[in-house]
């Protein structure tokens, strides 16, 4: 069975039949799909009918996407799909095109850009798989006296958190935790100082807390995702009821640098085996 795939060039490739200009390819495509009992008519003109037209791109889309589909000639794929011992959990989780819907195929780069990269067996378009940032802030009262924690109502549920989440679109760094501290406490928070900047490796995130004032004390409420909120004496912190390693680090800098308003970011990294560097 002969099987079409678009390349980029704007060329079609027949299975065992190389490289063709459009022209050709079309006629060949049109004699196989008369025989099939589509009925197109051959050559290279226009096809008259729209119905078929639309018919044509089903059966070319349906055949694609049930065979995963490369170049034959090693010349125009120089790459190689890498061992499964190489993919990383990430890679492997994309199955479908974002662009097409085609089946994805795990390819690794050339000598520029030797990464595994997931590929669309269809369209050849490459799905990059990026960290997600996190914003959030540590929400102290105007007197620096107490700090605003969220019982979570969300895995892990019961544990005490930092107002925080994925930034959004079309927003800023520092408005997201603005954001994040109106949904899960109803607080108002200043625009204050970014504190501090982790990079979680194997969750794939980078946080980004700021030191912000609360503004509306006496009218926190807990949202969708929080079970309580409450503010805490600095000495009353639940420390082994802390939702995340990350929010331990970010109140202790905190406590060390609420009377110093000049200070660099704290740095850390969590590396995928749970250690700090």
């Amino acid at each position: 069975e002969e099987v079409i795939v678009f390349l980029r060039r704007g060329c079609w490739r027949l299975r065992g039949v190389g490289m063709l200009c459009v022209r050709e390819a079309r006629r060949r495509l049109a004699f196989a799909a008369r025989g099939a009992g589509l009925g197109f008519g051959c050559g290279g003109g226009a096809i008259s009918n729209r119905n078929k037209t639309c018919a044509l791109r089903r059966e070319v889309r349906a055949r694609t996407r049930r065979r995963t589909l490369f170049s034959v000639d090693a010349k125009a794929a120089p790459d190689e799909s890498p061992a499964a011992a190489e993919v990383p959990w990430y890679i492997s989780a994309v199955k479908f095109c974002a662009a097409c819907g085609g089946a994805i195929d795990v390819k690794r780069g050339d000598a520029h850009d030797p990464s595994v990269r997931p590929v669309c067996s269809v369209c050849s378009k490459i799905t990059y798989v990026n960290p997600k940032v996190v914003v959030g802030s540590v929400c102290v009262t105007q007197n620096k006296e107490r700090v605003l924690l969220c019982k979570r109502a969300i895995p892990p549920v019961g544990k005490w958190t930092l107002p925080a989440g994925f930034m959004e679109m079309g927003e800023t760094s520092l408005q997201g935790a603005q954001r994040e501290g109106r949904e899960e406490a109803n607080a108002e928070v200043s625009e204050g100082p970014l504190m501090a900047v982790y990079n979680i490796v194997g969750a794939g995130q980078v946080q980004l807390l700021y030191l912000c004032t609360l503004l509306n004390e006496s009218s926190i409420a807990s949202g969708a995702e929080t079970q309580d909120v409450r503010l805490f004496a600095w000495s009353e912190i639940p420390w082994s009821e802390l939702a995340f390693p990350t929010v331990e680090h970010a109140l202790r800098f905190a406590i060390q640098h609420l009377e110093h308003p000049t200070f660099a970011p704290q740095t850390l990294t969590k590396m995928p085996d749970g250690s700090f560097m």
